[in-house]
């Protein structure tokens, strides 16, 4: 159980809970953790064109160790792909994943450094098939879709130190369409207000249709109250892509990936995504569909290298 409040001098504290199962119910204290500031902005990259051309051809395999797979492998699969930095430059990979036998989709988190791994609920019933997702400052966005309709919810990564995983149940995104992949970012419009943009995808291979929302960011993201500006169609059924935010410009490009058919390994039509990262450099990953019996998931990862 997860437990969260406020520390002396007004600092967020998280803590969890765990009770055993004896008679006596013993509620013990397993883990506090003190997250310091919350950051729910973009990070930014100085030059996005340059940047992204700037990526080896070549991606960094590594392998997410003790992945779940005793999942059915035919409908229950890894759909979005993320990563994830503490303040301290730790990093998690954030993985969903749906789950068409049981009322609840998952998210897994792998702590990269040391090779622990944990899985939870996505806490919306009857929601099995999140989608894409991305991760802004402190917060991961996840799309749930259904046949004509779709929930995005966010999640306070701050609390994966004490191995629990806070939905924000103050943010509440209910769309009239399917959503199978988001971005999300944050810009200073032309009128110098700053605003949050997220875009949720209506995948349908070359029908596929874009949905643009906005919100100030006055009231934070856990508050924010998103509305569609636009939509756009695009022949290109992005399984996983990011907003990414130029530094001088303000301007907002989005980095796609998927829309082919993959066959085994690591491929960007299963789990992938786009992170900047708070030192400024572009993040680019991806999945393969999932482990059958259990073990490890492989991945690739291309990011700025250091000599840039």
């Amino acid at each position: 159980m997860l437990v969260f409040g406020k520390f002396n001098g007004g600092e967020t504290l998280y803590a969890s809970f765990t009770r055993d199962t004896n008679s006596s119910n013993t509620i013990s204290l397993e883990a506090v953790h003190i997250p310091g500031y919350s950051n729910d902005k973009a990070a930014r990259i100085a030059n996005v064109e340059e940047t992204f051309q700037s990526l080896p051809i070549q991606g960094n395999l590594s392998a997410l160790n003790i992945f779940p797979g005793n999942y059915e492998p035919v409908t229950n699969h890894v759909q979005g792909y993320g990563q994830y930095f503490t303040p301290d430059n730790e990093q998690y990979s954030i993985l969903t994943h749906s789950v068409s036998t049981a009322p609840y989709a998952h998210i897994v988190a792998a702590e990269r450094s040391g090779g622990k791994l944990t899985g939870y609920k996505t806490y919306l019933k009857n929601w099995q098939h999140p989608g894409g997702i991305q991760v802004m400052g402190n917060y991961l966005i996840v799309p749930n879709e259904q046949t004509d309709q779709a929930h995005v919810a966010l999640y306070d990564l701050r609390s994966l130190p004490v191995q629990e995983l806070r939905r924000v149940e103050s943010f509440d995104l209910h769309v009239s369409h399917k959503a199978g992949s988001v971005g999300i970012s944050s810009y200073t419009g032309t009128d110098g207000i700053e605003y949050y943009i997220m875009i949720a995808a209506h995948l349908d291979g070359a029908g596929s249709v874009y949905h643009v929302y906005r919100a100030d960011t006055s009231n934070g993201l856990e508050n924010a109250k998103f509305s569609e500006v636009g939509r756009f169609p695009l022949e290109k059924d992005f399984q996983g892509f990011g907003l990414v935010t130029e530094a001088e410009t303000d301007d907002i490009y989005m980095i796609g990936s998927g829309g082919g058919i993959g066959i085994l390994g690591v491929h960007f039509r299963y789990g992938a995504g786009v992170t900047a990262a708070l030192d400024g450099k572009l993040l680019i990953s991806a999945t393969e569909r999932n482990t059958i019996l259990g073990g490890s998931l492989a991945t690739n990862d291309w990011v700025t290298p250091d000599s840039r």
